[in-house]
């Protein structure tokens, strides 16, 4: 009876803290509606362009939970300790308890997801940060490619939808080895939406005694000078440029450092997405049809109409 009632305690903690968030993310943008400053927020496309986007709110007052290459200078994130001359700063150690969860399932588009009952350091609510390394100018940084998921596999692309296009570059010089940990930050409450959902990492030891568990998950590279080109593509060759302008960067709600940009267009066909660095280095891309090498790292989309959508060049071959 005394584990029954605790297990409640812990759901109402849990219920209240949500609503804690929640309450924070209002007045989040409510701040931005005023024109408050977003941590990492991203220019927006010239309404005529054909493109436009900004970083969700959302995204704002994540925690740093992936080590973190910062190539070229901080950038927007002048508000993270990194350290200089080759040295990472130590991991930082969540400041709040964590809260119990109970288990979840739900089935998504990768099958029936589970995650086991336990007690997670929640995300927005206690503060971490994992390490992180400023490089100077001119000193280049290596780094691998990953576009998003909607955009190298088998998603429809539609004219007039939301298209979110991002790019994550992985340390590919093993500069992070593996002392320099971080936390595996998930989806918390897999019933519900992505962007309602609370995320966190998992907590051991035991009431009194809680741990963080530490990981070893690589690191992230950024440049504050990127650059994102978006161009209508006709028989191959470029015919309009839909937005061009810095890439900026922001940590999403699992704690990487990542290029984003909401993109919409007023007509089918293919777009090509580049992004140009400065001081990194493209050594290739994960995906088969992204063009990666040196400074810039390409992928072409396709975009159907309203009523169906396009895929990426050589999306589902050989299936």
């Amino acid at each position: 009876m005394e584990s029954d009632r605790k297990l409640k305690e812990s759901d109402m903690t849990s219920k209240n803290l949500k609503s804690a968030i929640w309450l924070t993310l209002a007045a989040g943008a409510l701040a931005l509606a005023a024109g408050g400053a977003a941590f990492g927020k991203g220019k927006p496309a010239d309404p005529g362009g054909g493109g436009q986007g900004n970083k969700p709110p959302t995204e704002v007052g994540n925690n740093l939970s992936v080590p973190a290459i910062m190539a070229g200078g901080m950038g927007a994130f002048g508000a993270l300790s990194c350290g200089e001359d080759g040295e990472f700063t130590p991991l930082v150690l969540p400041d709040k308890d964590p809260v119990f969860y109970s288990y979840s399932e739900a089935q998504t588009n990768d099958g029936l997801v589970t995650r086991d009952a336990g007690h997670f350091y929640v995300q927005r609510v206690a503060k971490w940060q994992a390490p992180c390394l400023e490089v100077a100018p001119g000193m280049p940084v290596y780094a691998m490619g990953a576009w998003g998921d909607n955009l190298a596999g088998s998603a429809s692309l539609k004219v007039g939808s939301p298209i979110r296009v991002e790019l994550v570059l992985w340390d590919a010089a093993n500069l992070a080895n593996e002392s320099q940990l971080g936390y595996e930050v998930i989806k918390l409450e897999l019933t519900e939406l992505d962007r309602l959902s609370d995320y966190g990492h998992r907590a051991g030891g035991q009431e009194g005694g809680w741990d963080p568990v530490e990981q070893d998950l690589g690191a992230i590279v950024h440049d504050p000078s990127a650059r994102l080109k978006i161009e209508k593509i006709e028989s191959g060759l470029p015919v309009r440029t839909v937005y061009d302008e810095l890439a900026g960067g922001e940590i999403n709600a699992t704690g990487k450092i990542i290029y984003g940009y909401g993109l919409r267009v007023t007509e089918p066909g293919t777009y090509r997405l580049t992004y140009s660095f400065n001081n990194v280095v493209i050594t290739g891309c994960e995906e088969v049809a992204a063009v990666c090498g040196g400074s810039t790292a390409s992928l072409d989309i396709v975009v159907g109409g309203g009523g169906g959508g396009g895929r990426p060049p050589g999306a589902g071959e050989g299936e």
